[in-house]
């Protein structure tokens, strides 16, 4: 496939179709997701892992708006082709939490419960057939995230309609603020604070049928305990083998990519070697059978490689690299000297022995 389009950066599975993108089809583990007995679920995944096209790629798939484009969106791939019953049968909901400000209690308060009230009224909206502006309103007085979400419940009460909740980056903002000021963590998230009620009011809406489905994604487990302490019927589907290859590319598909991206056959085993040592190395299963590559840094690479025959620079993504100082400000939550030699004893051994935790609690000891 010379001249290939590598969707870098591109987290819009409708951008990513009509503009022919080369895309490794993951529609399957809708079905898979259909299919088990969790409903409201959580996944886990690294920064620039894909999370937000496969979000997207739900959106698509469950929104009742886009029926009419069932066919064009997803009829190359394998749920195009194997369609479940659900398939454009719900009004989704969808909250970022991405770009909310974490720089003071009221900041962030201001800026989650403009989100929330965005998000609600964004599907309102979107689904005018279903809802009045009389119901607008209601969520947009609201003066606290718990309450907007109490306007949607109340407004969802007497229809026939249920919700598909999407939360993407559900721990970015609390990552802020664990990494700037840890007090104010536990004030926002631990106790009673305003977003454990908000996920209160979610569980409610669950129980009454309103919210049939939920999908979180985010990064790491450390305040997925203190969150979903008010909404405790979740299923962290994180480290689930029949999942594991949801997002990241395999062995075979990187190399599929390398030959996309125009690697001479004579020089292909050498950049695998090269790419298996920099972005390989990812299983979130013990007995997984294939780790996982890094799909934003192998597609930065085939990217460079496509257009100039040669490797880039610098062979990691520098637009990750803002992330390394979070991660420095997070190592000093707790004990910043266990935590530090750790992280030594990784880079001096190449591993450490450790149990792999499906969610961490700031409410236990350290």
């Amino acid at each position: 496939m010379p001249n290939a389009r590598f969707p870098y950066g591109v987290s819009n599975f409708d951008t990513m179709v009509s503009e022919g993108y080369y895309y490794l089809d993951r529609t399957a583990h809708i079905e898979t997701l259909e299919r088990m007995n969790s409903r409201f679920n959580f996944f886990l995944r690294p920064r620039r892992f894909g999370k937000s096209l496969f979000v997207s790629a739900l959106q698509y798939y469950y929104g009742k708006e886009h029926k009419a484009d069932f066919e064009r969106l997803f009829g190359n791939y394998y749920i195009g082709q194997n369609p479940t019953p659900r398939a454009n049968g719900y009004l989704v909901l969808k909250f970022d939490f991405s770009g909310i400000e974490t720089d003071t209690i009221e900041t962030t308060y201001r800026h989650f419960l403009a989100n929330i009230q965005d998000g609600i009224v964004g599907m309102m909206r979107t689904y005018s057939d279903v809802f009045g502006k009389q119901e607008i309103s209601a969520v947009l007085a609201a003066d606290s995230p718990a309450l907007a979400a109490q306007a949607l419940m109340a407004a969802m009460k007497d229809k026939a309609e249920k919700i598909f909740l999407i939360i993407d980056e559900y721990d970015h903002f609390t990552n802020e603020i664990i990494a700037f000021n840890f007090n104010n963590f536990r004030e926002i998230v631990s106790q009673n604070g305003f977003v454990r009620k908000f996920y209160e009011v979610l569980k409610k809406g669950t129980q009454t049928g309103v919210i049939d489905r939920m999908f979180v994604t985010g990064v790491s487990p450390v305040t997925l305990d203190s969150l979903t302490s008010g909404f405790n019927i979740g299923a962290n589907l994180s480290l689930d083998l029949d999942l594991h290859d949801l997002m990241g590319f395999t062995e075979a598909e990187t190399a599929g990519i390398l030959r996309a991206a125009d690697v001479p056959d004579d020089q292909l085993d050498t950049v695998r070697t090269d790419l298996r040592a920099w972005y390989n190395g990812y299983r979130f299963n013990r007995e997984a059978v294939n780790r996982l590559y890094n799909p934003d840094m192998v597609l930065y690479f085939a990217m460079h490689y496509a257009r100039y025959g040669k490797y880039p620079d610098r062979l990691l993504d520098p637009n990750v690299s803002s992330d390394y100082g979070k991660i420095r400000r997070m190592f000093r939550v707790g004990n910043e000297g266990e935590n530090l030699a750790i992280l030594e004893q990784i880079v001096r051994d190449g591993a450490v022995q450790a149990a792999i935790t499906a969610q961490f609690s700031f409410e236990k000891r350290w």
